[in-house]
């Protein structure tokens, strides 16, 4: 069972779990950290995350509706900072770090697009409401699927970042879908649509499959402003992954190409994690792009952005068996 650094929404005191000491680099969002050298960075990169949690005392959704989101807003909080992470890295980039005496107009513009007001585009309004149309009530829980997909719908209201939401359903990514949703087609030239499509060849089709576990909720980004790349990871075999991988560099350098927030949704297990799933997700936050993943169950929602060693275990175990700990923020 993997213990990986993550956000979780519980009834809690926020608690700190400091890394193990061990040789084993700490990965978070794709970037490698010594747990025994660079502890001072790993703790500057989590106090740069955007940390979203309950809140009461908020104007009443709706007008009539709760005036806060204790109990049932845990996963629609988890969907927000992985949300605002996504627009960090857009706007900001991987590397930004949140520096408390000086306020980057541009971090404050990106926290104004979640304040707990109904104008906001990705407030916990907005987000309860257009959960309606998922047949969610306002005051449900949601899960992964249920918030992806409410983000999908409210992105197109966020002009400033043009941000494209892909929910690949059925364990696969339909490289159509996403050219259509990130490209303009007619202003793509011959020379680079042929470029694109050599870019996807060692794909059979236009659907190229995630062979490997079920997860509960995976969520990375491919696009970007200038680039965009994603390999699609499996177990089985070596052959299968290269034949998996999918670069769509070509597509994104072009100017036409729109950032892209690419949504797995999978399931890890019933009731908890299955252990054969455990290295795949490891390998899947070790990704450049990966924004991180949520998951959970009703009313008890995570947001996971990196792993490290377990300090109970010796390198050579936790190279076998794929064992995890790690720094968890509690709430």
């Amino acid at each position: 069972m993997t213990n990986t650094a993550c956000a979780t929404y519980e009834s809690a005191l926020l608690e700190y779990d400091e890394i193990p000491p061990t040789s084993e680099p700490v990965c978070i969002l794709g970037n490698e950290y010594s747990a025994i050298y660079d502890l001072d960075d790993i703790r500057k990169v989590f106090y740069s995350k955007m940390w979203m949690t309950y809140r009461k005392g908020f104007p009443s959704i709706g007008g009539i509706g709760p005036t806060t989101d204790t109990g049932w807003g845990c996963m629609l909080r988890c969907g927000q900072m992985l949300l605002a992470q996504t627009l960090v890295h857009r706007h900001l980039g991987r590397g930004w770090q949140h520096n408390p005496k000086l306020l980057d107009p541009t971090y404050l513009k990106i926290l104004q697009l979640f304040q707990d007001k109904k104008s906001s585009t990705y407030s916990i309004h907005q987000i309860a409401q257009m959960g309606v149309t998922e047949g969610k009530p306002v005051g449900s829980w949601f899960g992964p699927n249920t918030v992806a997909q409410v983000l999908r719908k409210l992105a197109p209201y966020d002009q400033w970042t043009d941000l494209q939401i892909h929910i690949a359903m059925d364990n696969s990514i339909i490289i159509s879908d996403i050219r259509e949703l990130c490209s303009m087609v007619s202003s793509l030239s011959p020379e680079r649509d042929s470029g694109f499509r050599e870019s996807v060849s060692g794909a059979s089709s236009t659907s190229v499959r995630y062979r490997g576990p079920q997860a509960a909720s995976l969520l990375t980004n491919i696009g970007g402003a200038s680039s965009a790349k994603n390999a699609v990871q499996s177990e089985e075999c070596e052959s299968e992954r290269r034949d998996d991988r999918v670069n769509v560099t070509a597509a994104a350098a072009s100017s036409s190409w729109k950032p892209l927030l690419l949504v797995v949704p999978l399931r890890l297990g019933l009731t908890e994690i299955n252990p054969c799933y455990v290295r795949s997700v490891k390998e899947c936050l070790r990704l450049k792009q990966t924004v991180g993943i949520v998951g959970g169950k009703p009313n008890h929602a995570y947001y996971f952005i990196g792993k490290s060693a377990n300090a109970k275990s010796s390198d050579s175990e936790n190279r076998s068996n794929g064992a995890a700990a790690g720094l968890v923020i509690r709430l």
